[in-house]
C-alpha cells in the first residue's frame, strides 16, 4: 500500500461508518415514529397530517411530533392535535380564540390556516388532553404510513441488516488486503 492511498482508505472507512450510523439512526427514528403513532411515549405522539387545511405552514403528509399539554397551558396561535368527543379522527388546527366557558374552563376555537372560517365546533377538552405541535418533518408521514404496514417494516429491517452486513464484508476485505500488502515481498 502506498502512503498516498492510506488517507483515502481512512476516508472510505469513515464514510462507510458514517453511512452505517446514518442508516441505523434513520431506522431507529422510523421505528420510534411508528411506535409514537400507536401510543404516546413520555407524553409525545407522532401524527401524520392528512389534508391541506394547515398549508402552507404544514404540508399534507408531514409527520408531526406533538406533546400532551394541559388545556390551561394553551395560547392563541398554538397548533394542536385533538379529537372531538365521540370521534376517532384526529384534527390538527391552530387555536384562533380562547373564551371562558360557563363552568369556568377554557373553550377553544380552532381553524386550519388555509380555511376561510373557524371550525364549526369549539372544543373544551372535558375528556382527554390536546397535543401541542413541537416540530414537523415535511412528507415524513407518508413514509411512516408505509412503515405501519408490517411487511414494509420487515423489509426496512432486512435492508438495514443487509447494509450493515455489506459494510462489515467491505471492512473485512480491507483488513485482508492490508494484511497481504504488509507481508508480501516487495520488489
Amino acid at each position: 500500500m502506498t502512503i498516498a492511498s492510506r488517507p483515502a482508505t481512512r476516508w472510505a472507512k469513515a464514510g462507510g461508518l458514517a453511512f452505517a450510523l446514518l442508516v441505523f439512526a434513520a431506522v431507529v427514528g422510523l421505528l420510534l415514529s411508528v411506535i409514537l403513532t400507536q401510543a404516546p411515549l413520555l407524553g409525545y405522539r407522532a401524527v401524520t397530517l392528512s389534508g391541506g387545511s394547515m398549508e402552507p405552514a404544514l404540508d399534507n403528509g408531514s409527520m408531526l411530533i406533538a406533546r400532551e399539554v394541559e388545556p390551561a397551558d394553551l395560547t392563541v396561535g398554538d397548533v394542536i392535535t385533538f379529537r372531538y368527543p365521540g370521534s376517532e379522527t384526529a384534527i390538527t388546527h391552530r387555536i384562533v380564540a380562547i373564551e371562558e366557558g360557563k363552568d369556568g374552563r377554557p373553550v377553544f376555537t380552532t381553524k386550519g390556516d388555509s380555511n376561510t372560517t373557524p371550525d364549526e365546533s369549539s372544543v373544551t377538552f372535558d375528556s382527554g388532553k390536546p397535543y401541542r405541535l413541537v416540530f414537523s418533518i415535511p412528507h415524513a408521514g407518508q413514509l411512516l404510513a408505509y412503515l405501519n404496514n408490517p411487511t414494509m417494516l420487515i423489509l426496512a429491517g432486512v435492508v438495514t441488516l443487509a447494509t450493515l452486513f455489506a459494510l462489515d464484508l467491505v471492512e473485512k476485505g480491507e483488513r485482508r488486503r492490508r494484511a497481504r500488502a504488509e507481508f508480501s515481498p516487495r520488489s
